[in-house]
């Protein structure tokens, strides 16, 4: 079984807040398991947003 983090330490993994790390999941950016009030993110899919492919593709475009 591939480990779970939680919200902090998914957060703290990608060097990000709790409160964009919600953003990223409403967007779809990032998806977890809802168990009661907290979320879990399998470790491989936080990292996999590290990455330097998702991390172009998380970046905005500058306007030409």
């Amino acid at each position: 079984m591939e480990k779970m983090l939680t919200t902090e330490e998914a957060a703290d993994t990608l060097r990000i807040s709790t409160r964009t790390l919600y953003t990223w999941i409403g967007e779809g950016k990032l998806s977890g398991v809802k168990v009661g009030r907290k979320w879990l993110f399998k470790e491989g899919d936080v990292r996999a947003l590290l990455s330097p492919v998702a991390s172009s593709a998380a970046k905005p475009q500058a306007a030409e």
